[in-house]
């Protein structure tokens, strides 16, 4: 089976892409221990107490715009044949899964000791736990994940239509199909009911 039939190339790429650059400011751009994956690094190449402000201004927002919109692609380009509802599905789903993250971030005492209650593994509840207790609401981060999950939308209608040949097919493919005799229908039957 051939990766290119089941998965859409470009939004996969783009979506990977975007998810590399908001890794380079977790891993860059934020002190070692702040994050869970700050603090596994830091374990394992030393910690650095340096950082780099590589993105600006938008280097605290940047992380939570390229999990939107790279989760969502991603996931689009694992169904490349969905339709425009299967796909807002898809983004609607990553943004409840975000906005979740970001919003339960104000009421992190909270949820975390909910987490411990309801996870039993320590590996997994522990970690969350730490997410919502140690991070921070931000207004700009919400806007931020509606941003990427809107334009991870348009991005898919863009590679949909201009993608692989085997992506859905736009409506002059269709036409073209219906001329060339792709969708054969049954003659075409007339009932007729009698009065009496």
């Amino acid at each position: 089976m051939n990766i290119r039939n089941t998965v859409n190339s470009k939004q996969f790429l783009l979506g990977s892409g975007a998810l590399f650059i908001g890794l380079m400011e977790y891993i860059l751009g934020r002190p070692m221990g702040s994050t869970y994956l700050g603090r596994i690094i830091g374990v394992t190449a030393g910690d650095s107490p340096s950082k780099m402000d590589i993105f600006g201004i938008f280097g605290g927002t940047l992380p939570d715009f390229s999990h939107a919109f790279a989760f969502a692609l991603i996931t689009m380009a694992i169904f490349p044949r969905a339709g425009r509802k299967l796909r807002g599905v898809i983004c609607l789903s990553w943004l409840v899964v975000e906005l979740f993250f970001e919003i339960g971030q104000r009421f992190g005492h909270q949820i975390a000791q909910c987490l411990l209650e309801i996870l039993p593994y320590r590996g997994v509840s522990e970690p969350l736990a730490d997410y919502f207790v140690n991070g921070t609401y931000d207004h700009l981060d919400v806007f931020a994940i509606c941003l990427g999950i809107t334009v991870a939308y348009i991005v898919s209608e863009l590679t949909m239509r201009g993608g692989m040949e085997n992506d859905s097919p736009t409506r002059k493919q269709r036409e073209k199909q219906r001329k060339d005799g792709w969708f054969k229908t049954g003659p075409k039957r007339t009932v007729l009911e009698a009065t009496g």
